[in-house]
């Protein structure tokens, strides 16, 4: 019942009651009319009375020095010397500033809330069928990634990959605000040259990529990947396969053992012999126990 009242009394329509008095009492004060009872009472009353209850509430409850203590003290000083007016301009600018500290809040909630509803709901998935490509318009949690991609072969130029095949993407995309939730597995096969038969070589790769990208990514503005809210996933899929493309790859069919050249071959461990150790390191030899 008591927050009630004091809800009422700090509301919009007591406050401008408030003010009325606050008014009257500088009207009598200009004009030098006298009055039994001065108006600026009223103003301490109803603007000074939450602002108590507010000062008090927060120091006990809260253990909080606020600014409503600081200024309750203001007015009740100005009441001790007998500055009624003083008093009562104190608390009005409180419960005024008060009002305008709501308003603003509110008003940044509304703003923040329209914000929110402004992210789409729904997305255009653009997809093959017959050979040809056709949009279809689904829920954003619908947005699901699970297909083959084909990369372009101008792409393996100045690499070491012969060829890539079978690249298969699975994941999701979604907004968050003016970026985007990128969530891929990627999975594919490429051909490179083993370093010692120069033979083809299947290499497999499986890699998970999480990425947040906006429209002010550097790498985005480079490929275009942005347009028009639509996304091309295929600069992002490219990067991250290139960066699993090892130095080197060797034939696990590979025999060493066969690998020769002129005034060279390949030896197996087996086929190492014990040189003769160096007198010098003999006393290390004992040292160690071999």
């Amino acid at each position: 019942m008591l927050i009630k009242i004091m809800d009422i009394l700090a509301g919009l329509k007591m406050t401008i009651v408030s003010g009325v008095f606050l008014l009257c009492a500088i009207i009598c004060m200009v004009s030098g009319i006298e009055s039994p009872i001065d108006p600026a009472w009223g103003a301490v009353i109803i603007s000074g009375i939450p602002l108590f209850y507010l000062a008090l509430d927060r120091l006990i409850f809260e253990k909080w020095v606020s600014s409503a203590l600081l200024i309750t003290i203001a007015m009740i000083a100005s009441l001790a010397i007998g500055e009624i007016f003083a008093a009562a301009e104190v608390a009005w600018i409180m419960a005024l500033g008060a009002l305008l500290e709501d308003w603003t809040v509110e008003r940044a909630k509304k703003g923040l809330k329209n914000l929110i509803e402004l992210t789409p709901q729904t997305g255009r998935l653009i997809y093959e069928k017959n050979g040809k490509k056709q949009e279809k318009i689904i829920s954003v949690d619908e947005i699901k990634i699970d297909d083959e991609v084909t990369i372009d072969d101008k792409l393996l130029e100045n690499t070491d990959i012969k060829k890539i095949s079978k690249v298969k993407v699975k994941g999701n995309i979604y907004p968050e605000g003016n970026n985007f939730s990128v969530n891929l597995n990627i999975k594919c096969i490429l051909t490179l040259v083993c370093s010692i038969s120069l033979k083809d070589v299947e290499y497999n790769i499986d890699i998970n990529v999480n990425e947040i990208i906006g429209e002010n990514d550097d790498i985005l503005e480079e490929n275009n990947k942005i347009i028009n809210n639509s996304i091309d996933l295929i600069p992002i899929i490219w990067q991250n396969i290139i960066l699993e493309v090892p130095l080197k790859v060797v034939s696990p069919d590979i025999e060493v053992k066969n690998i020769n050249g002129d005034g060279w071959r390949f030896i197996t461990d087996e086929e190492v012999v014990e040189k003769e150790i160096d007198p010098r390191l003999e006393k290390l030899k004992e040292f160690l126990g071999e």
